[in-house]
């Protein structure tokens, strides 16, 4: 209802004779139905302002208007399409536009303002005119040594053939602008796509950098110029000028896998395999990890990182530079390691940015896995233990990998509610993947307890190799429940025995506490033992009575 109402506020000034007013209303309302689509109420509008523009000898405005009737979305006849072509083009030559409408007075103010070689820019993206132009790169990326290759298309929907003079492509950097100018006529048809196919050169300081077209103008030449410009095309044609693709060459040594918590020294191999001398040389490396897992440092250094950068002045042509960092893991992981080698080179009197980038995916690994149990002192397994009892912890150490592993040290951290005597390790030793290495130590309770943390074990070690320094991992012992018991039990069994010959069987009894205690012993026949003495009986122990009971 509103744009209803400008369009008649629009009339009622265009019979008033106020055309500037009318012309000023009606253009309010154009965009809306562009963007409508809306052609028929378009076209209506567009003949009322092309009349007010003719009145009031604004040739900008006309040569834009006439732009969008001539299209093929607008709903005029043919005939009267081509004489509004011819108008357009009689602009160029300094004639005035055959219109009904004006006087002698218009027709002069026509003619004084196209003399004297004017250029009218029309800016066609924001209307809905008879031209269309795309543009696109061949590829999304080009080298700085290489041309840089992008197409135009024109599609006219225009009665009447436009011939186009010159073409000029603008970039967001503007020092390509002349750089892609085409001097030549060519002459766009009625639905007919012609194709422009340009090339340059980038500039070879430009590596890395994005290019974008940011428009294009097409100039139609006369004794007075229109330039119709296409800027914000859709969609967006944009390139990447990458640097010259290097020719020298780098190889990584290292070992695999990589064990968590080693100190493991790669070896990066340069080669200049160029025919001339490079310079500025930079190589970086960078880990990739979403645990953020490993790090990495140079030699000597302890200050980690997740990336690295090492300078060389120069390397002439064959001569090769070996440099080193230090990588380290702390979980079993999979992570990327990227490393980009980047330098100039003289080439043609230019000087180009030339790198290239690897990537490799390495694995991090445990060295060993640790199998830790709690044994009593006959050997049976124990969860809980007991005050007056030692108890054995065993530590089996078994290879993850195919590496080998020199360990130097194992050492027991425990805690002080139990009595620990520590045997000390006599000399080095190797683990590989098809041994075991088991670790034992003695400890016994002081007081009873429940959950008790016994401490912890750590193994100082380093991969089978005299270049990389000794490293300690450390995992904690189990927990385990400590019970007092009043009486202790042992017995002394025989190794050995014959058949049908008794044996004897001593049980040893201690009353650990202060008090005096009655204890029933009871022996059972086994299946392949009998008894020949008492079974049963009953006996009282003193406070620290050591009693010894055989059993035959």
């Amino acid at each position: 209802m509103k744009r209803y109402l400008m369009l008649e506020m629009g009339n009622e000034y265009y019979l008033a004779g106020d055309y500037e007013k009318a012309f000023s209303i009606a253009m309010c309302v154009l965009g809306e139905y562009r963007r409508e689509r809306w052609w028929s109420l378009l076209t209506a509008v567009l003949d009322l302002c092309l009349k007010c523009a003719y009145l009031v000898g604004n040739v900008l405005d006309y040569v834009s208007i006439c732009c969008e009737l001539i299209g093929a979305n607008m709903l005029k006849h043919v005939d009267d399409k081509a004489d509004l072509q011819r108008n357009l083009l009689g602009v160029l030559e300094g004639k005035v536009p055959s219109m009904r409408e004006g006087d002698e007075r218009t027709q002069k103010i026509w003619s004084e303002k196209l003399a004297g070689g004017q250029e009218y820019v029309v800016e066609m993206t924001k209307l809905a005119s008879f031209l269309s132009c795309s543009s696109s790169f061949t590829t999304n990326s080009f080298q700085v040594d290489e041309m840089i290759r992008f197409k135009v298309q024109l599609v006219s929907t225009a009665s009447l053939p436009i011939t186009v003079s010159r073409i000029v492509v603008c970039f967001d950097n503007k020092k390509y602008d002349a750089l892609a100018i085409r001097e030549e006529k060519m002459e766009l048809s009625a639905n007919a796509a012609v194709n422009l196919d340009f090339e340059m050169e980038p500039f070879s300081n430009d590596a890395t950098c994005m290019l974008k077209i940011s428009s294009v103008k097409l100039h139609i030449l006369g004794q007075n110029s229109i330039v119709l410009q296409f800027g914000d095309i859709f969609p967006v044609a944009k390139c990447k000028i990458v640097p010259r693709v290097a020719r020298a060459t780098t190889s990584l040594a290292f070992k695999s896998p990589v064990l968590v918590g080693e100190f493991q020294q790669l070896t990066v191999n340069l080669s200049n395999k160029e025919e001339c001398r490079i310079s500025n040389v930079v190589f970086c490396v960078q880990v990739k990890s979403a645990t953020y897992a490993a790090e990495i440092c140079k030699p000597n250094d302890k200050s980690f990182d997740t990336k690295l950068d090492f300078r060389l002045d120069c390397l002439d042509p064959q001569q090769t530079s070996d440099t080193s960092f230090i990588i380290r893991c702390s979980s079993e992981a999979k992570f990327d390691l990227s490393y980009v080698l980047s330098y100039s080179i003289a080439l043609n009197n230019k000087t180009y940015l030339c790198e290239s980038r690897s990537d490799i995916v390495l694995t991090s690994v445990a060295p060993f896995h640790s199998s830790i149990s709690l044994m009593s002192s006959r050997c049976d397994p124990m969860e809980t233990l007991l005050t007056c009892d030692r108890c054995l912890i065993l530590n089996e150490l078994r290879a993850s990998h195919d590496s080998c592993i020199e360990i130097k040290d194992i050492k027991y951290e425990v805690n002080p509610e139990f009595i620990f005597d520590e045997a000390p390790n006599e000399k080095d030793f190797l683990l590989t993947k098809h041994n075991i290495v088991t670790d034992c130590i003695a400890i016994q309770p002081k007081s009873s307890s429940k959950n008790t943390n016994i401490g912890a074990v750590s193994v100082t070690w380093r991969r089978n190799d005299s270049v990389q320094t000794f490293t300690t991992t450390s995992w904690p012992l189990p927990t385990a429940s400590v019970n007092s018991l009043p009486v202790y039990l042992s017995n002394v069994v025989p190794s050995f025995g014959t058949l049908f010959d008794p044996i004897s069987i001593r049980l040893c009894v201690v009353n650990i506490s202060n008090y005096v205690q009655e204890i029933d012993i009871v022996a059972e026949r086994g299946i392949c033992l009998c008894l020949l003495d008492t079974s049963t009986c009953g006996v009282k122990y003193y406070p620290t009575t050591r009693s010894i009971y055989s059993i035959n």
